[in-house]
């Protein structure tokens, strides 16, 4: 549900979307692309703690904040380029609901080349780089504290 015309969703909204929804794909319809979701989901968050931990061995010799902030952006950014084809995936199928995620992957690849399952990474880079940035030197900031 996004602004229409302006106007944000509400409950009194929503309900008839939801049973819209239902009645004309079935239940099936708010499951779409769950698969790929916690795929990526995964890929993303295990690439992002392995990568920081690797990091911190490699060049953590000061403890400084900044050098936490600075592997969290660096341990993020190999995440999301590693699991953001999934996160592709997850939209299609998401928007375009008669199709399989190997379907998809296809469709994709078949418009755009293989490039394409990694078209508005940077974009979503922007968001990601410094959320783990902050993520990390607040959690390296804290821990230290106690």
């Amino acid at each position: 549900m996004r602004l229409v015309q302006g106007r944000a969703y509400n409950a009194q909204r929503m309900l008839p979307a939801f049973s819209k929804i239902y009645e004309n794909e079935g239940s099936r319809a708010f499951f779409r692309g769950l698969l790929p979701s916690v795929l990526g989901a995964s890929i993303f968050y295990g690439v992002t703690f392995m990568s920081y931990d690797i990091l911190e061995r490699l060049w953590d010799k000061s403890n400084s904040l900044v050098v936490h902030s600075v592997n969290g952006c660096i341990a993020a950014s190999l995440a999301q380029t590693f699991s953001y084809p999934l996160y592709s995936l997850t939209k299609e199928i998401q928007s375009n609901g008669s199709l399989t995620s190997w379907g998809v992957c296809k469709s994709i690849i078949k418009q755009h080349g293989i490039t394409g399952l990694w078209r508005g990474t940077t974009t979503n880079l922007i968001k990601v780089i410094p959320f783990a940035g902050t993520l990390f030197a607040t959690y390296e900031g804290i821990k230290d504290l106690f």
